[in-house]
């Protein structure tokens, strides 16, 4: 057993979540952490998962939108490319990969 500290409101608010969702809290965290290795593992944090699920799935008002530039797709692969999320693929794998990825945003 691994014992955290973490403060008492955010224990309580991954409790209503938990709760919420008919789970326990450990089944919730342990999920959570499950995500945020596979997050590492792709070479992204955490907030940037969520930074750009809110970007593209959930919307942003007008004004936060102009605000924020998107990159276009050969941006995209570059950066991709450049990271080397899955060095176990080829390059053409990783293009097939990003374009049904895009390609369902």
């Amino acid at each position: 057993m691994f014992l955290i500290r973490v403060p008492d409101d955010t224990v309580n608010r991954l409790k209503e979540i938990a709760n919420s969702q008919q789970g326990s809290c450990s089944d919730y965290l342990a999920e959570i952490l499950e995500q945020a290795v596979r997050a590492h593992e792709l070479g992204c944090s955490v907030k940037d998962a969520v930074d750009l699920y809110e970007r593209t799935v959930k919307g942003k008002t007008t004004q936060e939108a102009e605000q924020v530039e998107e990159p276009s797709v050969p941006e995209l692969f570059e950066r991709m490319h450049e990271s080397k999320l899955r060095p176990d693929m080829g390059e053409s794998e990783e293009r097939k990969m990003l374009s049904k990825f895009l390609s369902e945003l």
